[in-house]
């Protein structure tokens, strides 16, 4: 006794029950297909929600960080723009100091990256 099976579907290993050849057993192929194809229809589902369920948890994790994020941001750029204004405001006082302080920083990088 001969059994001759291809995969019907690709990649899952699932031999096709229609392409079955034994003696005696006719008409049983398209009932194993159709539980077959009902199984992996199930399966499909099954991952498809899941997958659903677990971008919209992702999503609700990163909202609450994100938001938390974006306003240290926006802090950190208001502290930015702050200190540049009283640094302008320390160079337009003293700018000789200013120019000192930039020759002596100038020459002080420049000794250390040699």
């Amino acid at each position: 006794m001969s059994i001759t099976t291809t995969t019907a579907f690709p990649y899952t290993g699932i031999p096709s029950t229609e392409v079955v050849r034994e003696p005696g057993h006719t008409g049983m192929a398209e009932h194993g297909t159709d539980i077959t194809k009902h199984l992996l229809q199930d399966a499909n589902d099954r991952v498809e929600h899941g997958t659903h369920e677990a971008e919209l948890r992702a999503d609700a994790a990163w909202a609450v960080p994100g938001a938390q994020m974006k306003r240290q941001a926006l802090a950190v750029r208001d502290v930015a723009v702050e200190s540049a204004e009283n640094l302008r405001g320390e160079i337009r006082a003293h700018p000789l100091l200013a120019v000192f302080t930039g020759i002596v920083v100038g020459v002080l990088l420049g000794r250390a990256l040699r």
